[in-house]
């Protein structure tokens, strides 16, 4: 039977579709309400964009939305800072950066990828994602191919998009329901690919919201023996809402977009975050907030029985007067309110609102933002516990986000440099992985958790060597030194390699050698003419008793 073009594509939308919004929805929704109400956008029942309507009539004391920032803006800064250099690419095998021209190959790719970043939207959509990975536990960022310039960046909202995962728990197909104007669609696929009610829009009312569905998965039926858009490995198709045929059809060579969670549940293809953990501490801040604030407006002005006589002359306004004739039964409160707005106050200041903070690791991301220039091992040293509960988060996002991300970015940079301007590849990479090592601080202060053991190990045996040097012969100080650089972060140019090391050790030694035995010639020559020396004493003397005995023999 014969259907229309999309129907296979919208038959497995609607199944991510249906699946998602059955569970999901209603969770994100809530912490939408009272964490981010500027975020989330649930289609297609509403939500149109460029809509400024109040969002935030849930929140009456900020602090969950202050907190959900504050650890945003700690992972943006510790991750992924515009103001420094937050990785650094390098070989599996670390002998191998030394062969001649793959250290400077390296460090000119590093240039180029964290200059096209700084080009590109890049941080900007960093600084989205993570607010809303902390939030909704599920963040979304899509990388675009932009030539010639590289790559261009969409931080998508939760609630437009709906995610698949492989057998290995990986997240590898994305659909998502968002808008478009008749006008970019145009731009984009060109007026006969739109549908006529778009095109009559289009002439009409070019800015009027049109709902377009991306689809973007493994490309299943490829012929890699084709070089055309529908034979890449990820295949990519645009629907308008209600449309039979696509707006396009194309594919990417790598996958373009990174879903990271902050923590998963079994084979979830979504995540749950601290957003969701400290709801109810939220919710129950302004359930208390609100009942505070309605105890004291109650003290301040409440319920009052006034005498009929008076009734619509009153004037209740600070300083007002009131005239009135007779004997009144005078003004009286209605009931008496006397509301413990203290206990109150303690309470949400020394329990709940304390949760929120450390729910969202406040104060770990307070020291960071108030000692900028706080080393990596002094941030550990103070918080490693805290970088212990939040080293899966950090590894995660590496792994899901930030090394697909680069790869990717390397290689749409690769594709669209010309040859001539780039520096050949060295033969010793012919076929070797091109390895990611993340040197911002976050990681580098997880790293340093693990340098405390090799600082007491170094005290400890420093200690013993006072009365047994020997002990240091069971330390192997130069993988000691190895392990800590590479935990702090330390470039691998500013330490010798062990071939380099070796020779300085055996010239050294020579040199030692030589010394001893140009001593001990020294030693040997002194000897020898303190024995000559002897000898013409001892013969001077003989001589002196054989002329004594003469003299007495006459």
């Amino acid at each position: 039977m014969n259907g229309k073009p999309t129907d296979e594509f919208l038959a497995r939308f609607n199944a991510l579709k249906s699946e998602r919004e059955g569970s999901w929805d209603s969770h994100w929704k809530e912490v939408a309400q009272y964490l981010l109400p500027g975020r989330g956008r649930f289609l297609p029942s509403g939500d149109r964009p460029n809509r400024g309507e109040k969002r935030n009539d849930k929140i009456i004391d900020s602090q969950g939305t202050q907190s959900l920032r504050m650890i945003a803006a700690g992972m943006h800064g510790g991750l992924t800072p515009l103001s420094r250099p937050w990785f650094r690419l390098g070989t599996q095998d670390p002998d191998m950066q030394n062969a001649p021209g793959v250290r400077e190959w390296l460090a000119w790719w590093e240039r180029k990828i964290l200059h096209a970043k700084a080009k590109s939207n890049f941080y900007e959509c960093a600084a989205t994602f993570f607010l809303e990975l902390a939030g909704f536990g599920t963040g979304l960022i899509l990388a675009l191919d932009d030539p010639p310039s590289g790559v261009r960046y969409h931080c998508a909202t939760i609630g437009e998009y709906y995610l698949g995962s492989n057998y290995k728990g990986q997240v590898d197909t994305l659909f998502r329901y968002f808008w478009m104007t008749p006008r970019q669609m145009e731009q984009q696929f060109g007026k006969s690919k739109l549908s006529q009610a778009t095109q009559n829009l289009l002439e009409k009312s070019p800015f009027e919201p049109v709902k377009v569905i991306h689809g973007i998965e493994p490309n299943k039926g490829r012929d890699p023996n084709k070089a055309d858009g529908s034979n890449k490995p990820y295949a990519s198709y645009y629907v308008e809402e209600g449309a039979d045929d696509f707006l396009s059809k194309g594919g990417f060579e790598e996958q373009p977009f990174m879903a990271a969670r902050w923590d998963v549940v079994g084979s979830d293809a979504y995540g749950r975050g601290p957003g969701m953990d400290v709801l109810g501490d939220v919710k129950m801040l302004q359930s208390m907030s609100e009942a505070a604030i309605y105890g004291i407006q109650l003290q301040v002005k409440p319920p009052q029985l006034i005498p009929s006589t008076i009734k619509g002359v009153l004037n209740d306004l600070p300083g007002g007067r009131t005239y009135y004739d007779g004997n009144p039964e005078g003004i009286r409160p209605l009931f008496q309110v006397n509301p413990d707005l203290n206990g109150v106050r303690q309470y949400l200041l020394e329990v709940v609102k304390p949760n929120i903070r450390a729910g969202f690791f406040n104060d770990l991301f307070l020291t960071v933002q108030d000692h900028p220039n706080m080393t990596a091992t002094e941030v550990a040293e103070r918080h490693a516990e805290k970088l212990l509960l939040l080293g899966p988060v950090i590894e995660r996002t590496q792994s899901e986000v930030l090394d697909p991300d680069i790869q990717r970015t390397f290689s749409v940079l690769f594709r669209q440099t010309p040859p001539e301007q780039a520096p050949p590849v060295p033969r010793e990479l012919a076929g070797q992985e091109i390895k990611i090592e993340y040197i911002s601080l976050l990681a580098q202060a997880q790293k340093a958790v693990g340098t405390a053991s090799i600082s007491q190990l170094a005290a400890f045996v420093g200690s013993l060597a006072q009365f047994k040097p020997d002990v240091l012969d069971k330390v192997n100080f130069d993988a000691a030194v190895d392990e800590y650089a590479e935990a702090q972060g330390v470039p691998p140019k500013l330490l010798v390699t062990d071939d380099a090391v070796a020779q300085v050790r055996e010239g050294r030694a020579q040199a030692q050698a030589a010394a001893l035995q140009a001593e001990q010639q020294r030693a040997d020559a002194l000897s020898m003419t303190q024995q000559a020396k002897d000898l013409g004493s001892i013969q001077s003397e003989g001589n002196v008793m054989a002329d004594m005995a003469g003299g007495i023999a006459q």
